[in-house]
């Protein structure tokens, strides 16, 4: 049990999402101690009972944003594959740019690549196995190795989205990606 006087919860919130906005604005390069601190109101010392460095803070920050949406249930494979990827149709929200700035740091920091792994490529891994699910609960057959395929071209274009942050798609082009890139690739039978 750890001695001193109960962290106040409030405060764990304010700094965690002061740092989204400063990674989400800026980068990693502009999270800092005193930043983060001034920004949200608090001392430094508050900063550092809670983090040992800017890697883990940032880590926690990204963890508290909602990156991948919910498993749809269309009733068909495209409509659902076009719901999952409904965030195309829009600029990067302020989560999204933050888990955006990280990915460099990702290469070098295994708490970084552990959070982007926690809020973005297990969630949509599990989407997509979800989608696949309710297509072969349907009766149509989609093979595993297919399946396999399809998980990794969703994460290669979405961390490409992050990291190219194109302009958005509009739902007509969203809909040609699933009609002429996934459902081929998921062969469904």
């Amino acid at each position: 049990m750890r001695g001193g006087r109960p962290r106040d919860e409030e405060l764990t919130t304010r700094l965690l999402a002061v740092a989204v906005d400063v990674l989400a604005e800026g980068g990693l390069s502009l999270l800092t101690i005193e930043r983060v601190a001034s920004r949200a109101g608090a001392g430094r010392a508050g900063v550092y009972r809670r983090w040992p460095d800017m890697p883990h803070l940032a880590a926690d920050a990204v963890r508290t944003c909602s990156l991948v949406p919910r498993a749809p249930s269309t009733a068909s494979l495209a409509g659902d594959l076009a719901t999952v990827l409904h965030p195309w149709t829009r600029d990067l929200d302020r989560g999204e740019r933050a888990a955006a700035a990280l990915l460099g740091e990702a290469r070098t920091s295994l708490v970084v690549q552990g959070a982007l792994d926690e809020v973005v490529r297990w969630p949509l891994s599990g989407v997509l196995a979800r989608v696949v699910g309710a297509e072969r609960a349907r009766g149509r057959a989609v093979p595993t190795r297919r399946e396999g395929t399809a998980d990794r071209v969703l994460r290669a274009l979405w961390w490409s989205r992050y990291v190219d942050q194109p302009d958005p798609l509009s739902g007509r082009e969203v809909e040609a990606l699933v009609g002429q890139v996934f459902v081929p690739l998921l062969d469904v039978r």
